[in-house]
């Protein structure tokens, strides 16, 4: 949480000086860091199992198409523990999944003066490159499934952006142990952030 806090203190110390910049030179470009939470998940059919909520930092990069449209892509490396549902309050921990989320999106945004509400759909995929405890010996797939998004832009200056998120997402995971399934799991039904975002200068003076 303190290497997430210091980075976007950071960022934010870095954006000052292009707020003196005037609004034509901003470009069509925005990089955002935010700090992310993701939803845990009780579903997972046959097995019983609970994946915890994750806490990390997104990245990301969105290019204005037109003044309402824009694509965006997202990367959050994310940690996430995972327990079997026992009987009688036992709840083993059966290991941790490292994964990188992925998300491409086309936003329709609203520019209303200093906030631009906007609105996302897109997709997501979810590759795991680790895995540690019992599920090292399991197969996990990546998760693929469509994302929907909603959120707020409030421009601090004319190059900097305070920004929230919300997130939503369908994407599954099966667990397979030599070829046999264990489980069909639910990961990441919600994800909310906030950050910051600088909209770089195009050049023009």
């Amino acid at each position: 949480m303190r290497r997430a806090v210091l980075l976007l203190a950071l960022l934010v110390a870095a954006s000052i000086p292009l707020a003196s910049q005037s609004a034509d030179t901003a470009g069509p470009w925005t990089l955002r860091l935010r700090g992310a939470i993701a939803g845990g998940s009780h579903h997972s059919a046959p097995a019983r199992l609970e994946v915890y909520s994750g806490l990390g930092l997104e990245a990301g990069v969105e290019r204005a198409l037109t003044r309402e449209l824009s694509l965006a892509f997202l990367v959050r490396p994310e940690s996430r523990e995972v327990d079997s549902v026992a009987g009688g309050g036992v709840r083993p921990r059966l290991g941790s999944l490292e994964s990188v989320g992925l998300t491409l999106l086309v936003q329709y945004r609203i520019p209303r003066g200093r906030w631009t509400p906007y609105a996302g759909l897109g997709v997501a995929f979810m590759p795991t490159w680790e895995k540690s405890g019992v599920l090292d010996t399991l197969d996990v797939s990546p998760g693929l499934g469509p994302a929907l998004a909603v959120g707020m832009d409030l421009a601090l200056s004319r190059t900097v952006l305070l920004n929230l998120d919300l997130r939503a997402s369908q994407e599954r995971r099966l667990l397979e142990a030599h070829g046999t399934r264990v489980a069909r799991v639910s990961l990441d039904p919600l994800v909310i952030g906030v950050g910051v975002g600088i909209r770089p200068g195009s050049g023009r003076r």
